[in-house]
């Protein structure tokens, strides 16, 4: 399974993956962060950061962007819009046949939207993006909504049984999702590795039960005397390590 890197901010968050991990999820406010020979993974719509700013994605900013950057990128996001299943497939077949973009461009089917969508888009595309799911995996939970979390983990798992290696999932945050998702995605993607930075975590591969993990750096003494960025590196090469098995 492919693990995309994202949360790119900078050009120091960049630094701290370079010479670990080689997939990268970046949009067009990200781009500039990384250096121009630097291939990109994979190349989001941006539809996420838009919407938090009250936005849609504009069509034909979208074409102008892939245009100028569509050689180095291995896959492109379709430009979604979050909240509008209709939009996202009108979107979706507008740009689709684009020639820098037909053998690139991948759909996507935002949790609880129409499931004739995501039957079509399964139908036309090999590769299908699930998204809608960052916050509900979101580490921050009450007891009602890590049971509601789970039972969403249970029903995504279930589809992509149904369909083994044709999903990316946008947003993977929660390790558990991760663990049990991966032999069954083709990929995903998140920033989960920076909790190296916001919360002080490590993330690892537990040796005793080979589960993916995550705790205080302070409190394991392998990992106790690494500042900031150096939890955050530690991460990032534990959870590619991790994905890449399967």
């Amino acid at each position: 399974m492919i693990f995309y890197f994202s949360g790119i901010s900078d050009r120091h968050t960049y630094s701290l993956l370079d010479g670990i991990v080689t997939d990268f999820l970046v949009d067009d406010s990200d781009i500039d962060n990384l250096p121009p020979a630097q291939r990109i993974g994979m190349l989001d719509s941006g539809a996420y950061r838009l919407y938090k700013k009250g936005l849609e994605i504009s069509r034909k900013n979208f074409i102008h962007v892939t245009q100028q950057v569509a050689e180095r990128c291995e896959r492109i996001v379709a430009p979604d819009v979050i909240g509008k299943p209709d939009r996202t497939l009108d979107n979706f077949e507008a740009v689709r046949n684009f020639s820098h973009l037909s053998d690139k461009i991948f759909p996507v089917w935002q949790w609880n939207a129409p499931q004739k969508h995501l039957d079509y888009y399964l139908s036309q595309s090999e590769l299908v993006g699930i998204g809608g799911l960052a916050r509900i995996f979101h580490l921050d939970k009450t007891p009602e909504e890590k049971q509601n979390r789970d039972r969403v983990l249970s029903e995504l798992k279930q589809i992509c049984q149904s369909y083994p290696k044709r999903f990316h999932i946008f947003g993977l945050n929660y390790l558990k999702a991760i663990e049990e998702l991966s032999p069954l995605i083709f990929s995903a993607d998140s920033s989960v590795w920076l909790r190296g930075a916001k919360y002080a975590y490590v993330i690892f591969t537990n040796a005793k039960n080979g589960h993916l993990t995550q705790a205080p750096a302070r409190a394991i003494p392998e990992f106790a005397r690494l500042n900031r960025d150096q939890r955050c590196a530690v991460s990032a090469k534990n959870i590619n390590n991790f994905c890449k098995r399967f």
